[in-house]
């Protein structure tokens, strides 16, 4: 059973800001969310009761997943710098 993604406005102007190259990438691993949101380089942030972080080479995608409702609410996503976390 497939997992409803919803990327917000926000999200998808900051996406469109990297490089073509990567944004294909990440759109990619976006619709993988839709298959499994646990799939790659996924980590719980600590601290907060539903917030996972998803490697993606020098990016980082912060997600929320709602397993009642099988949707995954893309937070944020961010390159990678000494100020990410």
């Amino acid at each position: 059973m497939l997992w409803e993604v919803h990327v917000p406005r926000r999200v998808v102007k900051t996406l469109l800001r990297f490089p073509a190259r990567d944004i294909r990438r990440l759109q990619e691993i976006l619709g993988e969310f839709a298959r499994d949101p646990w799939k790659g380089d996924v980590v719980k942030i600590k601290g907060e009761s539903n917030l996972w972080r998803r490697r993606v080479g020098n990016y980082r995608i912060f997600y929320s997943p709602e397993i009642s409702t099988r949707k995954v609410e893309i937070k944020e996503i961010e390159r990678r710098t000494s100020t990410t976390y």
